[in-house]
């Protein structure tokens, strides 16, 4: 028919509009929406939808009990999951209604969240803790013994030890010590902290302030310089890559990595590596980190030792992310 007609062209009237919609529910989206589930679709000024999506809700579950989360449920058993109810057009008339409910639920729909919350994790079932070793505000010096006394409803898993929130040890069963030497600490005021953790994942925090007694022989080796870091990518296998170059100190023997996901500098995070380190320039120095999770930015925070055990304090750090 069109065959030899002149060829015209249209226009989209102005009146027409081009909208991301939910697919399920035909409404505009809202952060419950999962993004798989999101549309592109044109409306003529009588079809633009006005309400928002009420088919899909979005809850923090605790992953143990199957319950909601609540401010107690631990962040490691917390996981957010998204619940998507569908209604035909007649929900009165099975004929219409019981296909639409057997098509959702063979894709992962047609239940309603838990309406109960997580009674796992309670307050009742916190764990407890204090110090018999060392006592708060006394004098310490050479090696000591950090002995905490754990407890609770629940069995006991581990507890850490740390020392100007730097980790200095664990304990997984009693009498749940581990052996402090003081004389790689500054002298003065430290502060130590144990954190107990129990069998559903709650944990508990004791901390005290004791005074260093020792002397060292010798002074920290000075901070590192030009600390750098590069991104990490899981999906081609390439780790995070940290650079530095080390100080100038003759006694220098190590660089100590610690890692921390906390962009706050004085909480340093837990050791991961030690480097052995030669002196300055020659001491360029990059080594990689891997196996980590993607999304996520790391604070890598950079402690030269020396050959005396003693380490450099600082808060020289650099941070990097994962990549998918």
């Amino acid at each position: 028919y069109l065959k030899g007609k002149p060829v015209e062209q249209f226009s989209k009237p102005s009146d027409i509009k081009t909208l991301t919609v939910d697919k399920l529910s035909g409404k505009l989206p809202t952060d419950q929406t999962p993004d798989n589930d999101k549309v592109t679709d044109i409306f003529a000024p009588w079809q633009v939808p006005t309400q928002s999506d009420d088919v899909h809700v979005k809850v923090k579950i605790d992953k143990v009990t199957g319950k909601l989360a609540t401010d107690l449920t631990p962040a490691a058993d917390v996981v957010e999951q998204t619940y998507f109810n569908v209604h035909s057009w007649q929900p009165n008339n099975p004929n219409w209604e019981n296909p639409v409910q057997a098509w959702a639920k063979a894709n992962g729909g047609g239940t309603s969240p838990p309406t109960t919350k997580d009674d796992l994790h309670t307050d009742a079932n916190r764990p407890t803790i204090g110090f018999s070793s060392p006592t708060d505000g006394s004098s310490v010096s050479g090696t000591i013994q950090l002995q905490a006394n754990p407890g609770g409803t629940q069995p006991i898993t581990q507890v850490d030890y740390y020392v100007n929130n730097v980790s200095v040890g664990s304990a997984t069963a009693a009498p749940w010590s581990v052996s402090l030497d003081t004389t790689t600490l500054p002298p003065g005021s430290i502060v130590i902290q144990a954190t107990v953790t129990n069998a559903i994942g709650m944990t508990a925090t004791q901390q005290i302030t004791v005074s260093n007694g020792n002397t060292p022989a010798s002074s920290a080796p000075d901070a590192v310089t030009s600390p750098s870091a590069t991104s990490g990518q899981i999906s081609t296998n390439q780790p995070i890559k940290i650079s530095w170059t080390n100080p100038n100190n003759s006694n220098l023997a190590s660089v100590v990595i610690y890692e921390s996901t906390s962009s706050d500098p004085a909480n340093i995070g837990t050791k991961i590596q030690t480097v052995p380190a030669t002196v300055g320039s020659a001491g360029n120095t990059t080594v990689d980190v891997s196996k980590l999770t993607p999304n996520q930015t790391y604070y890598f925070t950079l402690h030269p030792v020396n050959t005396a055990g003693l380490e450099n304090q600082s808060l020289t750090r650099v941070s990097a992310q994962v990549l998918p």
